[in-house]
C-alpha cells in the first residue's frame, strides 16, 4: 500500500471524529458562556474557545477541499 491509500483510507474517519470534536467544542463554548454568569474574563475565554472551534473546523474543511481537487485533478480514486 502507498501513502496515498492509506491516507485515502483514513480520511474519513479524521473527518468524522473532527466532526465530532467540533460539536463538543461548539457546545462546551456555549456552556462556558452561559455559565460565565457576565464574568468578563470568563466570557472572553468561552470566546476564544469558540473562535478555535472554528478555527480548527475550517482547516479540516479545507484540507478536505484540496483533497477532493487534488483527487479531480490527478484522476485518483
Amino acid at each position: 500500500a502507498t501513502i496515498g491509500d492509506i491516507v485515502a483510507k483514513i480520511f474519513p474517519y479524521i473527518l468524522t471524529l473532527s466532526g465530532f470534536l467540533l460539536f463538543i467544542f461548539l457546545t462546551s463554548a456555549g456552556l462556558d458562556y452561559m455559565l460565565a454568569s457576565g464574568d468578563p474574563k470568563k466570557m472572553e475565554a468561552a470566546k476564544e474557545k469558540l473562535t478555535a472551534a472554528i478555527i480548527g473546523f475550517i482547516i479540516v474543511f479545507t484540507a478536505f477541499w484540496i483533497f477532493q481537487i487534488i483527487n479531480y485533478i490527478f484522476g485518483l480514486k
